[in-house]
């Protein structure tokens, strides 16, 4: 049975003491170890673990270590994973977590929405990694037209879409734990992220492997780069901003430009608002 990495973060933070992971990565993650510095939270050395066991391919080696130390807490979790009812699994796969709109009101930029859905989804309809920028003045669209494209396709994203009003005044670790909490991870509000890498790496853990749409609504600085996570990932995202510099900072496909609606498409507009 596969667990993704949150589980398994969820599973080791379960069943071994302080000393217990420490023994265990000394014993078996040496190189591990070497990374393990004063003054580091539990939180922050397991997500040293997890990234190590999944980029060298030890995370079944990592199981079974875990079994030998704690069977009685891991046969407890793999029997709740195996038991989990299948509407409670769907519910967790189809996350939908944005703003409301109607979107049987969306109307112009088609073009827009037609070189969106060739760069975050393939013929077949199926989910690319991709990033893509969305900029321009306000009151343009920008949102509406992010929006519009992850209502039309939440399907198309089993693992779940969220949108977070990043702004200009939050920190990157508060965005971190804002999409965290709109994916339903559980964590600690008290728990250590002391710097931008360790928001990376909580982004990283929770959507690297996963089938999700991320949306940065509002962005204001390019900093938010870094939480996207980097090559050969699951994920798509979407950047929204008005700063044309922002927009090109994610080295990612063309951004998306959106100008005022034309005269035609306006009075479209309004014929649909009556």
């Amino acid at each position: 049975m596969e667990y993704n990495r949150e589980a398994i973060r969820k599973l080791v933070t379960e069943a071994l003491t302080l000393d217990g992971l420490k023994d265990l990565v000394f014993d078996y993650f040496e190189d591990v170890y070497e990374d393990f510095t004063q003054g580091q939270t539990t939180s922050q050395q397991i997500r040293i673990l997890l990234q190590y066991a999944y980029k060298h391919r030890k995370v079944n080696c990592l199981l079974e270590k875990i079994k030998e130390k704690n069977p009685k807490v891991f046969n407890e979790f793999e029997s709740s994973i195996r038991n989990q009812s299948p509407d409670k699994i769907s519910s967790s796969n189809n996350l939908f977590n944005i703003p409301n709109i109607d979107i049987s009101e969306f109307t112009g930029h088609q073009d827009d929405l037609e070189y969106l859905e060739s760069v975050l989804l393939s013929s077949q309809g199926e989910k690319r990694y991709r990033i893509l920028a969305i900029y321009g003045l306000a009151g343009t669209g920008k949102s509406t037209l992010a929006y519009y494209f992850a209502t039309k396709y939440q399907n198309e994203f089993p693992d779940g879409v969220i949108s977070v009003e990043v702004g200009s005044d939050k920190s990157l670790t508060a965005i971190a734990r804002e999409f965290a909490r709109r994916f339903g991870e559980n964590m600690d509000l008290n728990e250590d992220l002391e710097d931008d890498q360790d928001a990376a790496t909580l982004m990283r853990d929770l959507f690297a492997d996963r089938q999700v749409l991320l949306i940065f609504d509002n962005a204001m600085k390019d900093s938010i780069e870094k939480l996207l996570p980097t090559t050969d990932n699951k994920f798509a995202a979407i950047i929204t901003t008005r700063d044309r510099y922002i927009a090109n900072c994610f080295h990612s496909q063309q951004p998306i430009e959106l100008f005022p609606l034309p005269e035609e498409e306006c009075l479209q507009f309004l014929e649909n608002m009556i």
